[in-house]
């Protein structure tokens, strides 16, 4: 199956151009003849750097200077026929950093320029061919821009012909674009330079909607540029599916080489990125929610899964990972009413396994070479691929470990409706189970736990999980649930008694259980409430505080479910016991960390090191607010660099954030106030709605406390672009939020405690 001709949407588009009408200052680089290729010879290496992350791009040539052929700086653009606009990145600073980067790899420095001008203005430009016409001006321009900066050679990426002009106008563009290219060539060869076009793919050799962008003329191109660069990406369009299928590149080589473009020419271009698309959305979304397609990078998509509870999944015949989750929103809508959402997402994305597989197609098929759009969007993981497919060598990437539970709000959707004649004790908890169906649990005032879940998005009646053995009391004031290591829900509550306790489901809807059994209690007496983590072995781990204020920690081991490590004691803080957490994160490196306060007042953090889960840090404390002592819930989130962000709500009635920089979790910056809620004393409990540090950059935070009568109300605030220091202002909602008998009065979102 081919993509449809207008489904590709241009690479220009996809960022925001800054332009400014200078250019980078000279600095000559050698300049390099291009190898020719072989079959089964190592392809070439190369990528371009775009405008918004020049430093990580840079370093990923430094670190693998064994393996880059050529770097394209991306960030120039047309504007008229005599000038070439850069970002304001390229200064003659930064760019001189390439050159001596690229020199001590033997690199080529080759710069994008992209068509900067409106609809059919570059394709009229290029028909003015006199010896005096714009092309001339242009070509006059692109020449003196290549060697008066020293350049190797330009590559070109005039994407309007194929996303803008219109299909009528290709019969005209394309001999103009081949006589330029011609003409242009003569010019750079004779100054020592290189030619090089990146271009959408063809599918056959035809000019009709089934045979791709045939207005670019692979055919008249071959003959007169160095290197062909088929941009092999933005299969799926708008729609949900894989941006880069690998039966799809197989298609692309074929028809490119079939188009005559020689081996030695022909450059595949691979995606380091995704999409997320929305696949459908329930209710009503509050004002200024507009969900809507988003990119992510292939570094960053597994961290986007994770914090929704999901993992990524290998699709073997596509060679691509993709993942589902959804996202919840409430607030009001333009007329002031109270409105929720749920908007369900599907991810498809290009990860280190598939960039590793392509680079091995290339060498197989004996192409030139492979350029990645765009570096520093890679799993650093991904360079051990790539490297082993240049070599030959088969390579399976190692996977990704079964995520923690991410906090996740109720759906809420549909009517809160009663666990049988039982009265709501406990609010709600909710997931997304192992069908893919919203499941909520709630403890009655019988002492039972209640389920029930979504089939085709209706709730099924809520059905009794029993109580705990012998009539135990349930102590929770939350009922905990994560993924045991066989991907069923597992639950977690404490009891009167100080023993935790768990049920974990069997295959199905999730209505076949195993029963409450015990777990103990840590040796340092009766737990308090428990939260559930995943170490670094994918295996689930319990948090409790005990009756002595120590956190004590047992985690999984493989089986079903009842498998289990025994107690083992993490301490105290040196001179104090914990007053109250324990509150479980993950830190840059993917090993768990705990936050707790003490009964001094001080927030403590502690973080695992590689092993069972046996290996910790030890207690470090976090830097305090002078005179503030936190009080209530802590809660932790990812912020939108994907960094941990900490919140609390502090003794002067604010709330106050602090986020994690580089480092063994021990580098974060100062805690700093967030304000509080106009007319509302908090009373501590705090509830991270939902992240997300994609390219909406939210973290949603929910307060409660009391507004006028004694009344339980809430109000609300979310994060802004920025290392987690720009956030809105705090919107209080006005209406009381209380269990009441046999049912959830308007919001189960804000009635639920906070989820971990």
């Amino acid at each position: 199956m081919f993509a449809p001709v207008a489904a590709r949407q241009p690479r220009t588009r996809m960022r925001t151009f800054l332009a400014a009408a200078v250019l980078v200052s000279s600095g000559a680089v050698a300049v390099h003849a291009l190898p020719a290729a072989a079959t089964n010879a190592a392809p070439d290496i190369s990528g371009w750097a775009p405008y918004w992350t020049p430093n990580e791009s840079l370093t990923d040539l430094k670190t693998h200077t064994n393996l880059f052929s050529e770097i394209s700086p991306f960030g120039f653009s047309v504007t008229s026929p005599t000038t070439i606009a850069a970002n304001g990145v390229w200064t003659a600073s930064q760019m001189q950093s390439y050159k001596d980067a690229a020199a001590q790899s033997g690199a080529r420095v080759i710069p994008t320029i992209t068509d900067g001008l409106p609809p059919l203005a570059m394709a009229a430009m290029l028909a003015d061919s006199g010896p005096q016409g714009q092309q001339a001006q242009h070509i006059q321009t692109i020449l003196d821009f290549v060697v008066g900066n020293g350049f190797n050679g330009v590559d070109l990426d005039y994407e309007s012909f194929a996303f803008s002009d219109g299909r009528a106008s290709w019969a005209t563009t394309s001999p103009a674009w081949i006589n330029f290219l011609g003409n242009l060539s003569v010019q750079l060869h004779a100054a020592g330079k290189t030619l090089e076009v990146s271009v959408p793919p063809i599918y056959n050799s035809g000019q009709d909607s089934s045979s791709g962008f045939w207005v670019y003329n692979y055919a008249g191109m071959a003959p007169v540029v160095d290197r062909i660069k088929v941009m092999a990406y933005e299969y799926s369009g708008g729609s949900p599916g894989p941006g880069s299928p690998y039966s799809w590149d197989q298609t692309i080589i074929k028809a490119t080489l079939g188009a005559g473009v020689a081996p030695s020419q022909f450059v595949l271009g691979l995606p380091a990125y995704g999409k997320d698309w929305v696949t459908s959305i329930d209710g009503s979304c509050p004002a200024g929610i507009t969900p809507r397609l988003k990119s992510v990078t292939s570094k960053n998509a597994p961290g986007i899964a994770f914090a929704h509870g999901q993992v990524p999944a290998w699709d073997a015949t596509r060679h691509e990972r993709t993942f589902h989750y959804y996202e919840s929103f409430s607030g009001n809508d333009s007329g002031g009413n109270f409105v929720r959402c749920n908007v369900y997402r599907t991810a498809w994305y290009m990860d280190a396994q598939g960039m590793s597989d392509r680079v091995a197609l290339a060498r197989a098929s004996g192409l030139v070479g492979v350029a990645f759009w765009a570096l520093s969007g890679e799993e650093p993981v991904a360079w051990d691929g790539i490297t082993a497919a240049t070599q030959g060598s088969s390579w399976a990437a190692p996977g990704y470990a079964v995520p923690p539970p991410a906090p996740v709000p109720p759906a809420a959707l549909f009517s809160p409706g009663t666990p049988t004649s039982a009265v709501i004790q406990v609010p709600w908890t909710m997931r997304i189970n192992t069908t893919g169906d919203t499941e909520q649990f709630a403890t009655g005032t019988d002492q039972q736990i209640y389920h029930r879940y979504t089939v085709k998005g209706s709730y099924t009646g809520w059905a009794p999980l029993g109580g705990l053995p012998g009539g135990v009391a349930v102590n929770s004031s939350q009922v905990s649930w994560g993924l045991n290591n066989v991907g069923n829900p597992e639950l977690f509550v404490t009891g009167v008694d100080g023993n935790v306790y768990h049920d974990y489901a069997t295959p199905g809807l999730g209505t076949g259980w195993s029963g409450w059994s015990s777990l103990s209690q840590p040796a340092g007496g009766a737990a308090s409430d428990v939260q559930v983590g995943r170490n670094n072995l994918g295996n689930q781990e319990l948090y409790v505080v005990g009756r002595d204020g120590t956190v004590s920690h047992r985690y999984a081991t493989p089986g079903s479910g009842p498998g289990w490590s025994d107690w083992n004691s993490l301490g105290a803080p040196a001179g104090t016991t914990v007053a109250f957490g324990v509150h479980a994160g993950r830190n840059y490196l993917d090993n768990q960390e705990l936050y707790v306060v003490g009964t001094n007042g001080v927030m403590y953090h502690n973080f695992a090191t590689p092993g069972k889960g046996s290996g910790w840090n030890g207690w470090d404390p976090m830097v305090p607010v002078a005179g503030v002592t936190p009080r209530g819930d802590l809660n932790v989130g990812l912020n939108f660099l994907g960094n941990q962000e900490l919140y609390f709500v502090g003794s002067d009635n604010q709330v106050y954030h602090n986020y994690s920089t580089p480092g063994l979790g021990t580098g974060w910056s100062t805690f700093s106030p967030l304000g509080t809620p106009s007319n509302l004393t908090l009373d501590g409990s705090l509830y991270l709605e939902a992240f997300d540090y994609r390219l909406l950059n939210y973290q949603d935070l929910v307060v409660f406390g009391a507004a006028g009568s004694g009344r339980t109300s809430a109000a609300t605030i979310h994060s802004t672009p920025g290392a987690g220091s720009g956030w809105s202002s705090w919107t209080q909602e006005t209406r009381p939020f209380v269990a009441t008998a046999n049912s959830v009065t308007n919001d189960e979102r804000l009635n639920a405690p906070p989820i971990p």
